[in-house]
């Protein structure tokens, strides 16, 4: 599960250059791979991983192709448990 862990950790883009890597986790993970996996860093995490993690639902609700598919990811976050998290980040109670 460590692997797996860090393998998704290299593979996620980096947002605060704005350049995606050289490979993409859509064909290695399915969204709701995906999803757990940002969920788990962001309810488990250091402060560095939640701040990765928060970056990352941003990352993948913004690459959803249509409306219909952002509200499906946005839904597989929130059933995942990470609105408390990113709301206790925005009060700095994290």
């Amino acid at each position: 599960e460590e692997d797996d862990e860090e393998r998704a950790a290299m593979l996620v883009a980096d947002d605060s250059e704005g350049v995606e890597s050289k490979e993409s986790l859509s064909p290695l993970w399915s969204p709701n791979m995906m999803v757990d996996y940002v969920a788990r860093r962001l309810v488990k995490g250091d402060i560095l991983a939640k701040i990765d993690a928060a970056r990352d639902v941003r990352r993948l609700v913004r690459r959803s192709s249509s409306s219909n598919s952002k509200t499906a990811v946005r839904g597989r976050f929130a059933a995942a448990g990470v609105i408390e998290p990113l709301v206790s980040m925005l009060h700095g109670s994290f």
